[in-house]
C-alpha cells in the first residue's frame, strides 16, 4: 500500500523555527468562524460545536482529511487510501501548519485550514505530490481523541 501520509508526517526543518506563535490579523469583513494564526487561515466549517475535551499535547487524535493545493485539484492518493491520520497531537512529524490549524479542536469539529508554504514544505515541496512553494488547503474533521497513556 502506498504510504500517502509520509510526506505529511515528515519534519520540515525550516518550518520548525522558534515556537513563538502570534495571531495574525483577519480582515474586518472575514466571515464568522474564520481566524488566522501565524499565517495559517483557520475556518470552522461544522456549525455544530464539537464535544468533549479540546485536542492538546499528550493525546492521540484521529483526523479524516482531504488536501488540495491553492493552484490545483486534490492531491493524488493511491487507490484504497482512506485519508485518515492517527497521530499524537502536536507531533513534530507533522507540518507546522497542520499542528497550528488543528490545535484545540474537539471531536466532531470540522475545519478548513490554509497553510502557507513556509509552514508546509516550502521551496523544496515533497515530490511527486506537493510542488515547491505550494499553499495547502486541508479540510479536517477530528473524529476521535484519546489520552496517550
Amino acid at each position: 500500500m502506498k504510504k500517502w501520509w509520509l510526506p505529511l508526517c515528515m519534519i520540515v526543518p525550516f518550518a520548525l523555527g522558534p515556537s513563538a506563535v502570534a495571531a495574525s490579523p483577519v480582515p474586518a469583513d472575514a466571515p464568522a468562524g474564520q481566524r488566522a494564526l501565524d499565517g495559517v487561515l483557520i475556518e470552522d466549517l461544522a456549525r455544530a460545536i464539537g464535544v468533549g475535551p479540546r485536542a492538546s499535547a499528550g493525546q492521540i487524535a484521529t483526523w479524516v482529511w482531504t488536501c488540495t493545493t491553492a493552484d490545483g485539484p486534490a492531491l493524488p492518493l493511491g487507490a484504497g487510501d482512506d485519508k485518515t491520520l492517527t497521530c499524537p497531537v502536536g507531533s513534530t512529524r507533522l507540518i507546522a501548519g497542520w499542528h497550528q490549524g488543528t490545535e484545540g479542536m474537539r471531536p466532531g469539529e470540522v475545519r478548513r485550514i490554509t497553510v502557507p508554504p513556509h509552514l508546509a514544505y516550502g521551496d523544496a515541496g515533497s515530490a511527486p505530490m506537493i510542488p515547491p512553494n505550494a499553499t495547502l488547503i486541508f479540510e479536517i474533521a477530528l473524529t476521535d481523541l484519546k489520552d496517550a497513556s
